[in-house]
């Protein structure tokens, strides 16, 4: 490869104003309809491809409209593929296809819309292989809804449907929901009741937390319960330091302090699936705009690693100059573009060969780059000079630079890309710069060290780092001469800066919907939910006593992947007749409630459950040697014992290790060893019982088969135990008491649930990737 071109040439001199690479004109007002999908995200292939599939034969029908017959077709065989990421288009950019025989049933009709439902098979990657499993029970599919116009048959664009589907069971199970009856289903359902919950939830959007303590928080903001809306807790091998998700929903990517690389988070199962690898002190993560490869800025050496999205393998390391990076996509997202702090160039990189194809002098200190393929510029912030410069994202050169003030540590891009928000936490002012003429539009000031924006289409959210308040500004504003509107909400008790790390963090997440955002506060260890028009937040989600640092919102809800076509990903549940009930909003302000039938098949639960689980164990198994869920002894030090074995090792019959009982307290000294230790590692498969019929064999006379398992060292199990959802946390390494044996002491200071975690990363088993176990302190 030869070697990149410097772009040598004397930068302009400094000026207060300059021109942007290209004069662009205020761009025109934003359409109302909803553009199509991009071509190139991912989950809109993975749905396309699932739309254009042949759909599985289910029974449907209409239930609250005009009744129809709908003829029950046997469903055709399929094999049953394992939950696994979507498939990658292939060389020609189209996504696979599903086989099966195409299932069509009549659509009801309501005040004029044309409404249709299928359950189509999603498409699964395993082993290399692209696949498709038939919709059926305990499976995943794609739940998609055909909305067209009775009259003319045109699609129905721009709508956002709601929609639920529960089993019917007991003495509705053959009768259907009348409207009134529809209309009551859905007002239940919007509620939030933990007692009608439906079984498929099509709207649901999962908030993440990046705590300061290893974990990450899993929230359901939907969920009408008072005390509490934690629906999971993940833990990690080491504190978190920025996160990112795949456009897909379905990775998260989180880089872990030190040289432990960057965890792979499964969000649909809630759990670390493995781990990749990193330079020194991972920081900044990005996923690029077509999910193909995450990027990954090593803060602790001159590299930016490049991990293939789906895998985690090391695709390329780049040498960019040291000091921390930063990382955006410009160009019609073809090109990536990294300044990093103790550099004097900005390095531009092929985003697909992962070639570099440029360097630009830019002089050092760069604290942060923004693209807009708008302004056809990037604007980079100098925190230690005070000042901007401008890319030409194009040419790659350096077009000019704006004066401001020494400590501007962040800029950003507003969502039409015209306008650029540079924060300054050091003098508490806000500069809007206006990429169409290169030049200062606005500054606000006294904001309290405002640090962190986010965006919605129609506010700007700033936060203030010395104040527990948010700064909105009204971005319709930015155009019109004059200081723009600006709103201040009261968040919190206290002010971020009281948070350990607190300005190194993201945490304002818009939603959904637009309207509002989530607002993570890390020093009152909560977060706040915000509807614009408000004066102050309207609600509170408990963090449980962890710090959010950064927030990310899951949506799992319906989109339009095609003009009428409303998609989303679901998880179906017991086989059997299901009511689908759908609310909508359509282009006349008329809200329409129906609901339809369908048939869940019945699928092979057994055989798809050991597929996900063979998936999910990474060659280990353990066995808790004691009862889960039993009672422990608050004060007193525990002994907790798990026999540990590799999976593929051939096993002598297991000696049942005495009884279960409830765990004796035992002495805080460590335990002498019963015999010289085995090194084993661990995952978690339960060792099945015997027989029914045989023998237990003696425990003197059976012992572990470890002679044929490979030998490891005594640091490669991994521990940890803590109490849900907060208060102590032991992490480190169990004991090898030989035979394959570990054990963990701890004393429980507060009754509660506490729950252990193993992990063995040399095996690709991180710490969590693998289910727990869990016991109870109680007073004694």
């Amino acid at each position: 490869m030869s070697a990149p071109s410097r772009n040598t040439s004397a930068p302009p001199p400094r000026a207060t104003s300059a021109p942007p690479p290209r004069a662009a004109s205020a761009p025109p007002p934003r359409a109302t309809s909803v553009p199509p999908p991009r071509a190139t995200s991912l989950l809109t292939l993975a749905l396309l491809a699932a739309l254009t599939a042949p759909a599985v034969p289910v029974a449907l029908g209409s239930l609250s409209c005009t009744q129809r017959s709908a003829s029950s077709i046997a469903p055709p065989e399929g094999t049953t593929a394992s939950l696994a990421p979507v498939a990658p288009p292939g060389p020609s950019g189209s996504p696979g296809r599903a086989s099966g025989e195409l299932a069509t049933a009549p659509p009801i009709e309501r005040d004029g819309l044309s409404i249709a439902f299928a359950l189509r098979p999603l498409l699964l990657q395993r082993s290399g292989e692209r696949g498709a499993a038939r919709p059926e029970a305990h499976a995943d599919s794609t739940a998609v809804f055909t909305i067209t116009d009775t009259r003319t048959g045109a699609p129905v664009r721009g709508l956002a449907p709601l929609a639920w589907m529960s089993r019917r069971v007991g003495e509705a199970a053959g009768e259907a929901p009348d409207d009134a009856a529809c209309r009551d289903k859905i007002k239940s359902y919007r509620a939030g009741l933990l007692s009608v919950a439906p079984d498929v939830d099509m709207n649901a959007h999962l908030l993440w937390t990046l705590n300061d303590d290893s974990t990450l928080s899993v929230l359901n903001p939907q969920v009408a319960f008072n005390r509490t809306k934690l629906q999971r807790v993940v833990s990690l091998a080491g504190r978190g330091t920025a996160f990112a998700m795949h456009p897909d929903g379905d990775t998260l990517y989180v880089t872990l302090q030190g040289d432990r690389g960057v965890a792979l988070v499964d969000t649909r199962r809630g759990m670390v699936t493995g781990s990749a690898p990193a330079g020194l002190s991972p920081t900044r993560v990005l996923v690029s705009p077509d999910g193909h490869t995450v990027w990954i800025g090593n803060d602790g050496d001159d590299t930016v690693s490049v991990l293939d999205a789906r895998s985690g393998a090391l695709r390329r390391t780049l040498h960019v100059g040291r000091g921390h990076h930063e990382i955006t996509f410009a160009n019609r997202k073809r090109d990536a573009w990294i300044v990093s702090r103790d550099a004097d160039r900005a390095v531009v990189v092929d985003a697909t060969d992962l070639e570099i194809l440029d360097e630009v002098e830019i002089g050092p200190g760069a604290t942060a780059i923004a693209a807009s393929d708008t302004a056809g510029a990037l604007y980079v912030a100098s925190q230690a000079r005070g000042e901007v410069l401008i890319l030409d994202a194009e040419r790659r050169t350096l077009a000019g630079r704006l004066a401001l003030e020494p400590g501007v540590a962040a800029v950003q891009f507003e969502p039409r890309g015209r306008f650029v928000f540079a924060l300054n936490p050091s003098t508490s002012t806000l500069t809007i710069l206006d990429a169409a003429t290169g030049r200062i539009r606005h500054t606000l000031r006294d904001l309290a060290a405002p640090d962190v924006v986010a965006f919605t289409d129609t506010f700007a959210y700033v936060r203030s780092l010395d104040a527990n308040r948010i700064s909105l500004v009204d971005l319709a504003s930015l155009d019109r001469p004059g200081t723009p509107a600006a709103v201040e909400i009261q968040v919190g008790q206290k002010p971020p800066r009281q948070a350990r790390d607190a300005a190194s963090g993201a945490p304002i997440v818009p939603l959904p919907e637009g309207a509002g955002a989530v607002i993570g506060s890390p020093a009152d260890k909560a977060l706040y939910y915000y509807v614009e028009g408000m004066m102050a937040p309207i609600g509170t989600l408990l963090n449980h006593g962890r710090a959010p640092r950064s927030v990310l919102m899951e949506d799992r809800s319906l989109r339009e992947v095609a003009p009428g076509e409303y998609a989303t990903a679901v998880h179906l549940g017991s086989e059997g007749l299901h009511d689908v009930a759908l609310l909508l909003d359509d282009r006349r302000d008329r809200r329409i409630a129906a609901c339809l039938e369908v048939t869940v098949p019945t699928g092979d639960a057994a055989r798809t459950a050991a597929i996900v689980a063979a998936d999910a164990l990474p060659g280990v198994t353990v066995e808790p040697l004691f009862a889960d869920d039993a009672s422990i002894p608050v004060g007193n030090p525990v002994t907790l014992r798990f026999r540990v074995t590799p999976r593929t090792a051939p096993t002598a019959p297991t000696a049942p290790t005495a009884p279960i009982a409830p765990i004796a307290p035992t002495a805080p000294t460590p335990l002498t060893p019963a015999a010289p230790p085995v090194d084993i590692v661990a995952s978690h498969r339960t060792t099945p019982p015997p027989r029914s019929g045989s023998a237990p064999p003696d425990s003197a006379s059976a012992p572990l088969a470890a002679a044929a398992a490979p030998i490891l060292e005594a640091d490669a199990v991994s521990a940890l135990v803590f109490r849900f959802p907060s208060g102590f946390r032991w992490s480190g390494l169990p004991r090898a008491e030989g035979d394959g044996i570990y054990a963990v002491t701890f004393t429980p200071r507060q009754p509660g649930e506490y729950r252990v975690l193993f992990g063995a990363e040399r095996l690709g088993a991180p710490l969590g990737s693998l289910p727990g176990a869990r016991v109870h302190a109680r007073e004694p």
